[in-house]
């Protein structure tokens, strides 16, 4: 009965912690990718409409990452308060192994994995599409009534840089416009007395129709630019991307991935679950980590335990990418990064049961030598 507590008490402490470090990292990735997409709304790239629902499905493609983050500082925290008003010692003299105390922990990184389950191989590709779905939105949406005159704005998905001096007659035309692009040896710059944009359906696109303009076209470093006068000159504005491999690929199913068997299709599918595997690798991670002498601060192995998890998370990227790149086969996947630092944990908690044992029976031969008569 009372070890059933100590473990309530300990899981208690360690969930209320994750829960704080993840509300101030996701107040701080909502507000950065809130102003990032503010600053697109004011330079006219997207749409004010779609900044809500960028917001919201942005966030959700971001969590999983933001999830393993939270729990593995939770817990160092956690454990470092404990570590610095002497808690854990009380438990471990008292017969508290690291291995019992690791139970607590492990049942948080078991239910905050099974969440991480649903969200990387449902939730995640459904926001994906979402995203992929608004990004057609914002470039359908992207006509001259979303360049502001006296603005330069660049078309999403091209090198065209557009500045009008004022609005025309209606909410399709502009006057008095500028067009600077870059082609692959030289750049070309239009000047047109008015833009209208034309949708014509037998090419399911739009387009820019320039009236009474100048061209310019030739190399930045030349000195000789071609020279030019139209009546009108049209090109097609910027589609979404139709890359099927990069643009498709977050958004499969998980039977869709292992129904194409495919590198990248099997690179993907574990990467999405090394989320919920490393959650479970993190949380012993974070105890074998957390130990502080006593006359270390509450976070003293704080830095080294942050190293360790980058070094995790590049090792899992590079190995997403040996995947990707036919260097390791599909079966591995990324599980020897999981099993090298599931290793390296267990090697460190033997260690510490080890010195603490010594540490406490060498205390109570000292004691037993200071009271005998």
């Amino acid at each position: 009965m009372l070890r059933h507590l100590v473990y309530r008490y300990l899981f208690k402490d360690a969930a209320i912690s994750f829960l704080a470090v993840f509300l101030v990292l996701a107040l701080i990735m909502v507000g950065g990718v809130f102003v990032r997409l503010l600053g697109r709304v004011a330079n006219g790239s997207i749409d004010a409409d779609l900044l809500l629902p960028f917001l919201t499905w942005g966030t959700l493609q971001s969590l999983s990452t933001l999830v393993a983050v939270s729990m593995f500082l939770g817990i160092l925290f956690s454990l470092g308060g404990m570590f610095r008003g002497n808690e854990i010692y009380a438990l471990r003299s008292a017969g508290l192994s690291d291995w019992q105390l690791l139970t607590p922990y492990a049942w948080l990184g078991a239910m905050t994995a099974a969440g991480l389950l649903v969200m990387t191989f449902w939730v995640q590709p459904m926001a994906e599409q979402h995203i992929k779905a608004l990004r057609a939105e914002a470039v359908h949406k992207m006509n001259l009534a979303g360049i502001t005159p006296g603005r330069f704005v660049t078309f999403p998905g091209s090198s065209r840089v557009v500045f009008a001096e004022r609005a025309g007659d209606n909410e399709d035309q502009l006057a008095r416009i500028f067009l600077f692009e870059e082609l692959p040896e030289s750049m070309r710059v239009v000047a047109a007395a008015r833009a209208d944009q034309l949708t014509i359906s037998e090419y399911e696109g739009d387009y820019l129709e320039l009236t009474d303009g100048r061209l310019f076209q030739g190399r930045p470093d030349g000195d000789r630019f071609t020279r030019g006068v139209f009546g009108k000159m049209g090109f097609r504005l910027p589609s979404p991307d139709q890359n099927p491999l990069v643009a498709d690929i977050d958004m499969m199913s998980v039977s869709a991935l292992l129904e194409k068997g495919q590198p990248p299709h099997l690179a993907e599918l574990h990467w999405r679950l090394s989320f919920p595997v490393s959650i479970l690798v993190l949380a012993i991670l974070a105890v074998a980590l957390s130990y502080s002498g006593p006359r270390q601060g509450r976070f003293g192995s704080l830095g080294i335990a942050i190293l360790v998890y980058i070094f995790y998370a590049n090792l899992l990227g590079l190995g997403k990418d040996m995947i990707e790149k036919g260097a390791t086969p599909g079966w591995l996947g990324l599980w020897w990064v999981h099993a090298l630092f599931f290793f390296a944990a267990v090697a460190i908690l033997l260690r510490q049961n080890l010195v603490l044992r010594r540490f406490f029976a060498r205390r109570g031969k000292t004691t037993e030598g200071a009271t005998r008569p």
